[in-house]
């Protein structure tokens, strides 16, 4: 097994860079201790790999501890820390040590100075059998207690009490205040309070208002601990998880299972998303590593995919929950795969421009959504109903949707009919671009402009013909400068000498009854410019000679442009 596994990040290098300035060995001695572990777990004893991770583990420590009495190493449930910053991180949880430790309540962990090798030797043993034990009767604190170490000590906390514990803080301030009101039934107000605060008695008292015994101090004291709820659920719900997996696949964890899937559900009530993120997250890591779980993970993550549930958040993404937007996004994607019918129901319902940007990001990510599924929304009343269905369908990049583009190709909206040709500008081949081409003739100029530029990159030159056909129509100087200015820098874009000569005809127009308007000529040599080969530079050189001041500047520019991009070939 190679030491460079992708199962973790490289924990030297990346805790010594955020170790700022401290001794970088510490981080180092974590990293030696962790390629131990892994060739003690993966290779038998004598083989070299072993010997080697075990003989450069005793080494490490000694130079560190030469230099220091104890080494302290703190144990959060993905890293190991030292003087409050991470010198160990690990990816999974199978194989992180961290999350060994933390899962049997290890919480600190003290190297002293005269550590021996066999006492090493006992530690990483137990490191690698820590997942076969039959955890019924062993874990890991208990095996290591069986060792007695000398020189290696470690703290050991029971989770359940240990979020009992933190959890107990706020009911105490609560039965504190409780007392408070019942030794008092009434409060005197004091000069410049408002006089019609009622009832009151004829003595000047009122009958007390709830929270008017609470002090600033009291209310103070009141609010950090509610603010330190959020992090109290992540505790809990870290305790239930590891109840959930380290549980025999015997015994009914329906109990814990239906505490964890409220924790989620609340989360998700509050907007707490980021923290919704992280619990996913790790349940379907869990998921993946206790197969025997995987069943009971799947179904408190299936009883997310509701559609009220996510109705209310992906909706308040476009009002209160504005600055959440990228958590909730990233807890749609890991739902994606039991939510999709909700999400494209969400989707047709979504009138905030966020909500809808959010659903198509999460649709349109992972496995494609059915075609089926969205065809059939296509003959929706909304026209961004429709505009949405026909962007999840370019994303599929799949000919098969070609019929129903075409017939969408007809939709009274011309934002509906724009958003059908970007969708046939994702999907290679010649029905695509034929449908494209006749997208060249629709009423809406701004259809017409982008379905120029979209043949371009279906065709390349073959587009020239379309393209010319195009400009050279009688009618076509009759429309907007920007659609002329579009066509031709389209054309000037695939071009060659063939497109020379039409365009020459254009620019050189100069009689009364058959003139071009100076804005389309002033567009062609635009586009001869960008064509760029000799025969386009020779028709720009005459054009330089022209009697119309307009037209020697534009050219004399566009020359200029032309023979710089033939200089830099």
């Amino acid at each position: 097994m190679d030491d460079a596994s992708p199962l973790i990040s490289p924990p030297g290098a990346q805790a010594a860079e955020a170790y700022e300035g401290r001794d970088p060995r510490v981080a180092e001695l974590c990293a030696a201790l962790f390629r131990a572990y892994r060739a003690v777990r993966f290779y038998p004893a004598q083989h070299p790999s072993t010997t080697e991770s075990l003989r450069t583990l005793y080494n490490t420590f000694a130079e560190l501890l030469e230099l220091r009495n104890v080494v302290i190493l703190d144990v959060d449930e993905t890293s190991l820390l030292y003087e409050d910053q991470p010198v160990f991180v690990g990816d999974q949880i199978r194989d992180n040590l961290a999350f060994l430790m933390y899962r049997d309540g290890i919480r600190t962990v003290r190297f002293r100075s005269g550590v021996r090798p066999d006492e090493l030797l006992s530690l990483v043993n137990a490191l690698a059998q820590a997942e076969t034990l039959d955890r019924s009767e062993h874990d890991l604190a208990t095996v290591l207690w069986e060792h007695d170490f000398d020189n290696i000590q470690y703290d050991v906390v029971d989770p359940l009490l240990e979020a009992d514990e933190e959890s107990s803080t706020v009911d105490e301030l609560r039965s504190s205040l409780e007392e408070s009101l019942r030794r008092a039934e009434t409060v005197r107000l004091e000069q410049g309070v408002e006089p019609d605060l009622e009832p009151r008695t004829p003595q000047g008292e009122a009958q007390l208002v709830a929270g008017l015994l609470a002090s600033t101090e009291d209310l103070e004291h009141l609010e950090a601990r509610f603010h330190r709820e959020a992090d109290i659920l992540h505790q809990f719900l870290g305790v239930l998880s590891e109840v959930l997996v380290g549980t025999h696949a015997d015994v009914d964890v329906g109990p814990v299972a239906r505490a964890t899937t409220e924790v989620l559900h609340s989360y998700l009530e509050w907007g707490e998303f980021a923290a919704l993120e992280a619990a996913i997250t790790r349940l379907r890591r869990l998921q993946a590593v206790e197969p025997m779980r995987a069943n009971e993970i799947e179904q408190i993550l299936r009883s997310l995919a509701s559609t009220d549930r996510l109705r209310k958040a992906v909706f308040g993404l476009d009002g209160p929950y504005a600055d959440r937007r990228t958590h909730l996004e990233n807890v749609l994607v890991l739902l994606r795969s039991w939510a999709q019918p909700v999400l494209v129901q969400l989707l047709m319902e979504a009138g905030g421009m966020t909500a809808r940007k959010t659903l198509l990001n999460v649709l349109m990510s992972g496995e494609p959504v059915p075609a089926s599924e969205i065809v059939a929304h296509l003959n929706d009343p909304r026209w961004y109903v429709v505009r949405n269905m026909v962007l999840l369908l370019g994303s599929l990049r799949d000919d098969g949707v070609l019929p129903a583009l075409e017939r969408t190709l007809a939709h009274p909206d011309e934002r509906v009919r724009r958003e059908v040709v970007r969708a046939l500008s994702n999907i290679e081949g010649p029905r695509a671009a034929y449908l494209v081409t006749a997208a060249l003739d629709d009423p809406s100029s701004s259809v017409r402009v982008l379905a120029a530029r979209s043949l371009t990159r279906l065709e390349g030159p073959r587009a020239m013909g379309p393209l010319l056909g195009r400009i050279r129509q009688k009618e076509f100087a009759n429309l907007p400068e920007s659609e002329i200015q579009a066509f031709c820098d389209a054309l000037g874009e695939i071009g060659g000498d063939e497109a020379v000569t039409p365009l020459d005809d254009i620019w050189e127009s100069r009689s009364f009854l058959r003139g071009k308007p100076m804005h389309l000529r002033l567009a062609v040599l635009r586009a001869l410019g960008q064509i760029g080969t000799q025969k386009a530079c020779q028709s720009l050189l005459r054009a330089t000679r022209s009697g119309d001041d307009e037209i020697r500047r534009q050219a004399k520019k566009c020359l200029a442009e032309a023979e710089r991009k033939a200089a830099a070939l």
